[in-house]
């Protein structure tokens, strides 16, 4: 009341453009922002295993204690994004407080209870603070200024990597229409394609931005058409060049854009459209640790490595010859719900893929796989792709799951 709040004070000497933003998005849901964004936990939940030796067996430290005293400490640490919009004003939060859900037990038909914790970073919590912030620097605050980055992006909009990899797709293909200015013009149906005129492959999300910003056709688009969408799902899921081709040459694309997201995140989208399983390119494996614990690893099959996703963004089509393979053998059981879950039993590593193909060969029952547990190195043998030419790296780049960096973007074109 009367411009004063108890939980929060207004932020003042704001530029206009902030000031303006209250305006632009009076609704709550008109400023929510989602993100997907992978963490590595295996040092934190390392740590904790170290830590819950010392404490009641009834009373553990879980990672979602780690991850709300973190996200406690982040505000804490960047008190610019413990802030919220009311009346027209901008406010900063006086306390850390996090709100989350929670079952009071663990039964069908629980109740569903609302908390709302405040975390106070004072002397009073230092003893269980200290080795908290200390797996927080370690863990979650190098991806803190990764996520402020990410918010700060207009929604749905190309990145730096895109824009530049579609202005060079519109400035070095030729013009389907061999007419610039036919974008810009008002065309009767049922239109008639020129023989000129040829498409673009990528996956749909970029489809819009592949006719605003670049001026070409792409084959799906955000409009979902079912069946083009599993055309290309099929295409980028191809075991082999061949049964590629024929989509390529069926949908008349001459050029294929695929970006980072599109070959790891995305994959999985990719795999439902074209009808096929994930469990085919990849699963997630339990790995027996210390104290009779489990670690939840995700491992990639060979299918994974073939797809033509793979092949392209990945090894930019070149022949690939594995310094390793290893094989793992798993069994397969289930939890009182009846829930499957594969646990690894063992493993071994060979010197080529050869040596573990005929491991394998020799084993006259029993759950073996090939895997890779780094989606950037094969451990299978990949033949040099024919008709696909890397044609436009952009410079804004990805990270691997190696610490290594890689363009985000990436343009081939189709060489019959």
């Amino acid at each position: 009341m009367f411009g004063r709040r108890p939980d929060a004070t207004e932020v003042t000497g704001l530029s206009t453009m902030r000031r303006f933003m209250p305006y632009v998005s009076p609704r709550r849901n008109d400023s929510l922002f989602y993100m997907v964004q992978e963490i590595e936990v295996e040092a934190a939940l390392e740590f904790l295993e170290k830590k819950n030796q010392h404490r009641p067996p009834d009373r553990p430290i879980t990672l979602f204690h780690l991850f709300l005293r973190s996200c406690s400490q982040a505000l804490y640490l960047r008190p610019g994004v413990n802030r919220f919009v009311k009346g027209g004003k901008l406010w900063q939060r006086k306390d850390e407080l996090l709100s989350f859900s929670a079952l009071k037990e663990i039964r069908d038909g629980s109740l569903m209870l609302m908390i709302k914790r405040r975390f106070h970073p004072t002397i009073i919590h230092v003893s269980i603070s200290l080795w908290l912030i200390a797996v927080f620097f370690l863990v979650f605050f190098p991806n803190i200024a990764p996520t402020i980055a990410t918010a700060k992006r207009a929604r749905f909009a190309p990145s730096d990597a895109w824009m530049s990899s579609l202005f060079w797709l519109k400035e070095n293909t030729p013009e389907p229409f061999n007419n610039p200015d036919f974008y810009y013009e008002l065309h009767k149906l049922p239109f008639q394609y020129p023989e000129s005129a040829y498409g673009v492959m990528a996956w749909w999300d970029y489809g819009y931005w592949i006719t605003r910003i670049a001026h070409r056709i792409p084959v799906v688009n955000p409009s979902q058409q079912a069946e083009m969408q599993n055309k290309v799902g099929n295409f980028f899921t191809s075991q082999d060049e061949d049964s590629a081709n024929e989509i390529v040459q069926e949908l008349g694309s001459s050029y294929i854009i695929i970006d980072f997201d599109t070959a790891t995140g995305k994959f999985w989208a990719i795999v439902l459209w074209a009808g096929k399983e994930g469990a085919e390119f990849f699963d997630v494996y339990l790995k027996p640790q210390e104290n009779n614990r489990y670690r939840a690893v995700q491992l990639f099959h060979p299918e994974y490595y073939r797809a033509l996703a793979s092949r392209l963004y990945i090894f930019d089509g070149k022949a690939v010859t594995p310094d390793s393979s290893t094989v793992i053998f798993y069994e397969l059981k289930s939890d009182k719900e009846g829930t499957l879950y594969k646990v690894i039993n063992s493993e071994k590593q060979f010197d080529s893929y050869e040596e573990a193909e005929a491991y394998l060969s020799s084993q006259e029952s029993g759950n073996y796989q090939i895997v890779g547990n780094d989606p950037f190195v094969s451990p299978v043998p990949l033949e040099a792709l024919k008709h696909h030419r890397l044609a436009y790296s952009s410079s804004g780049t990805s990270g691997t799951p190696g610490g290594g960096r890689v363009p985000s973007v990436k343009i081939f074109e189709y060489v019959d």
